[in-house]
């Protein structure tokens, strides 16, 4: 989710909104789908997005960090870019939760799309609320599952509806051991 949004595009034109939504959205689109992402749908300037689904991956929770680290430094780049054209620097913040999810065509006969839903997703969205520019936090969950290798900041306990007290780590970077 791009952190404060709405605020930096309010005094801008309708086509400068679109274009750096647009520029935004295609150099992340790259970077998750090099990652082995499925991307479930765009919600305003954010993009939920799983792994796992719909071809295994072994390594879907390492892959869905390594691909929010790479997303952040890809962040860094485009603004070095927009900021050369004219369009403001923008902060994306990344919340990233594990766990079993329902995933197949969902909808109608009118209307279906693939995607994904369970309490896994809203914990995520509910993580997202906290997540600061620039930062990339994860679960317990997700921290057990990759262990050592991810490396972490602050950490604190938290009280997140769906799951409870628990405790969220800030993503620093990943070892690549």
């Amino acid at each position: 989710d791009i952190v404060g949004f709405t605020t930096t595009t309010e005094s801008m034109e309708p086509h400068q909104i679109v274009n750096i939504i647009n520029r935004y959205l295609e150099r992340m689109i790259d970077v998750i789908v090099r990652h082995g992402g499925t991307i479930d749908e765009f919600t305003g300037d954010g993009i939920l997005v799983f792994f796992g689904a719909p071809r295994r991956l072994p390594n879907h929770t390492k892959q869905a960090v390594a691909c929010a680290i790479e997303m952040q430094e890809s962040m860094k780049k485009l603004n070095k870019e927009n900021v050369q054209i004219g369009l403001p620097p923008m902060q994306m913040g990344i919340a990233i939760n594990c766990g079993e999810l329902v995933v197949g065509n969902i909808g109608s006969e009118k209307r279906k799309k693939y995607g994904a839903v369970g309490s896994p997703i809203n914990i995520a969205f509910r993580l997202e609320e906290k997540v600061r520019p620039g930062e990339i936090l994860v679960t317990q969950a997700v921290k057990d599952r990759i262990g050592k290798k991810l490396l972490t900041g602050s950490n604190w306990i938290d009280n997140i509806k769906g799951t409870g007290n628990t405790t969220i780590y800030q993503v620093v970077g990943m070892d690549r051991i």
